[in-house]
């Protein structure tokens, strides 16, 4: 073989492998499950939720792997459908026409909405600035009732806090709840779930204290703040586990109660 036939032969071989290479990771996604036009409806009723990824055909980068890692801690959630709708703005312009019933602005990619199967024609949009996992996992709780554990989160004092929450302006039910945090922090103690515990806990006094659920969002405000300022990589990660068990204080919006009563309002 010649020098310029190796040569070609080289350069044609490398253009194949790097773009087939790339084409397996732009359209990888592990746990989603890519819909079109001929069977979205199909699928998407058939869950009580669905989370849809509105993308370019072929997506990749920081915002599709953080939604493909939330895909990943969603898989074991029955009742929720993890997607992605590639739109094609060429050729056959492939599942455009999803993107325009669904107002999605192609400029805006990636665009994620949230569906439920009993109101499909108005999916709630994720509007958060910080495209996280963990990010996206807080969009789902609070619009739905899909439990997806948060990191420094425990199940059972979420399901305690969200009780906590909702039963707010019943009579003896806050201090109720609480006991019963308590007595389930007795069994965690000693355990890595003992430290949460003991937020959850101390939140439920606080809150009792100021006589309203609007604690919530100030001290949200609060420690964000001081995460915008210098700390160690340490106090960053249990401010993050923090604010994560205070979205357990933060009740969907289709289950606020009384929203023009300022005192639930968060």
């Amino acid at each position: 073989m010649s020098l310029n036939k190796l040569d070609n032969f080289i350069v044609i071989f490398l253009i194949f492998f790097v773009t087939n290479v790339s084409y397996q990771v732009a359209a990888s996604c592990k746990g989603c499950v890519e819909l079109d036009s001929l069977i979205f409806d199909k699928l998407v009723s058939k869950f009580d939720y669905t989370i849809v990824k509105f993308d370019i055909s072929y997506p990749y980068g920081e915002k599709h792997e953080q939604f493909e890692e939330f895909s990943k801690a969603a898989s074991q959630v029955s009742n929720l459908l993890v997607a992605e709708v590639g739109v094609k703005d060429y050729g056959d312009k492939d599942n455009e026409d999803l993107a325009v019933r669904f107002n999605v602005k192609t400029d805006k990619f990636p665009v994620i909405k949230l569906f439920d199967k009993n109101n499909l024609e108005k999916p709630i949009e994720f509007t958060d600035t910080e495209f996280t996992a963990d990010s996206i996992r807080k969009f789902v709780r609070q619009n739905s009732d899909i439990y997806i554990g948060l990191a420094g989160c425990v199940r059972e004092f979420d399901e305690l806090a969200r009780r906590f929450a909702l039963e707010f302006d019943t009579k003896d039910a806050p201090k109720t709840i609480l006991e019963e945090t308590k007595k389930l922090a007795d069994d965690y103690r000693g355990k890595k779930e003992d430290y949460a515990a003991k937020i959850y806990i101390a939140y439920m006094d606080r809150i009792i204290e100021r006589g309203g659920l609007t604690f919530v969002l100030a001290e949200k405000q609060r420690l964000k703040k001081v995460l915008e300022g210098k700390v160690s990589d340490a106090k960053k990660e249990d401010l993050k586990k923090r604010l994560n068990i205070l979205e357990s204080f933060t009740l969907p919006e289709k289950s606020e109660p009384q929203k023009n009563n300022e005192k639930n309002e968060l």
